[in-house]
């Protein structure tokens, strides 16, 4: 099963602290906007482009038990202007989180209980939601 969604989430000010650790901070947007692509229920893509870089990142998920999954990611990027290299340590650490929060969210969404609050960081949730349930089972 295959969707699309675009997505512009405003980004969170760095601290002066996270600035003077990377200057490059300063040169990203304070709107990101992606592109994401859902292929349940192996696959997820996203692309985003700015005037820094483009970026394709491509997660894999694994299922090895009922309860545990692994995550394989492949980050593509193409530096637009040279401070985009400086970013590549905080597009890893960005997928540390990404995973992490999705894991969380996931864990806590019971497959029978109505959502009544929709948060930013649950976009692609009404997409695991949807496709789990349309998803042919095997007979």
């Amino acid at each position: 099963m295959h969707s699309h969604a675009y997505l512009a989430q405003p980004r969170k000010q760095p601290t002066l602290r996270e600035i003077l650790r990377n200057p490059a901070q300063l040169a990203l947007p304070k709107v990101l906007e992606a592109h994401l692509e859902n292929y349940f229920p192996f696959m997820g893509v996203m692309h985003g482009d700015n005037k820094i870089l483009s970026l394709k990142e491509c997660h894999f998920y694994l299922p090895e038990f009922a309860n545990r999954s692994h995550v394989f990611v492949l980050l593509y990027m193409q530096a637009h202007l040279p401070i985009a290299h400086l970013l590549k340590r905080n597009l890893l650490k960005l997928i540390d989180v990404v995973v992490e929060q999705d894991a969380r969210i996931l864990s806590r969404i019971y497959p029978y209980t109505t959502q009544r609050i929709r948060l930013n960081n649950e976009v692609g949730m009404d997409w695991v939601r949807r496709n789990n349930e349309q998803f042919p089972s095997a007979q």
